[in-house]
């Protein structure tokens, strides 16, 4: 196994360090579908005894990341089109919920951090940088739901949230896919300025259909369907 596990900052437990490291490589695809995880090669990489890597692999499985087969070891489960669909349903109906009840709500010291972010990621789409497009999508979604205040939307969302990053990475194929995500979310945040409840529920909508239909075609492509 090629050193693909990147150092978490920070003082924190080697179980939650362990737990981060996997789970971050899992999900920008630097380990592959059906891939088996040997603990000894993780616990090597990471600098710990097998107990913590045991643990957040015990945890990733109950997330959907891994799947544990007794006697032959921990593998990275796939991603299934079914999978996908339903994430995305689940997302289109529950932010969006969340977009229209953050509204008329927002702050907009808040919201104004949020858009500077997105003013200063012109230089990362040009360099296909989709490691901080994807940060500054987490962090927007992330701040919908909190100031929305609905905690079983957001407990939901949140028990998701490692498939969801994952249909958020795969469903990001090109430069110009990158591009309407961004002025997809650029619409959003102008919804949640003007705090329009309607306006903010349809923009969401309409960005997480964009990424349903997305996802669609990858899978119709895969499955070698025109």
């Amino acid at each position: 196994m090629t050193l693909r596990l990147k150092p978490v900052s920070g003082f924190i437990p080697f179980k939650e360090k362990a737990y981060q490291a996997i789970k971050e490589a899992i999900i920008f695809q630097r380990f592959q579908e059906n891939e088996f995880l040997s603990e000894k090669e993780l616990a090597k990489q990471l600098g710990v005894s097998r107990t913590p890597v045991r643990e957040a692999l015990s945890r990733l499985a109950q997330e959907g990341l891994v799947r544990i087969i007794p006697q032959k070891g921990t593998f990275v489960t796939s991603l299934s089109f079914e999978d996908a669909w339903e994430i995305c349903q689940i997302r289109e109906a529950l932010e969006g919920m969340a977009a229209r009840l953050a509204a008329p709500k927002v702050n907009l010291d808040e919201l104004a951090k949020i858009e500077h972010v997105y003013a200063s990621l012109e230089d990362a789409l040009k360099s296909n940088d989709y490691a901080k497009t994807f940060q500054a999508d987490v962090d927007l979604h992330n701040f919908v739901m909190e100031t929305a205040g609905n905690q079983r939307i957001i407990t939901i969302i949140s028990q998701l949230n490692a498939q969801i990053h994952r249909v958020r990475l795969a469903a990001i194929t090109s430069p110009e896919r990158n591009r309407e995500t961004f002025i997809e979310h650029l619409e959003i945040i102008a919804a949640l300025k003007k705090r329009d409840p309607v306006l903010a529920e349809q923009a969401m909508v309409q960005h997480l259909r964009k990424v349903a239909e997305n996802m669609s075609a990858i899978f119709q492509r895969l499955r070698g369907n025109p």
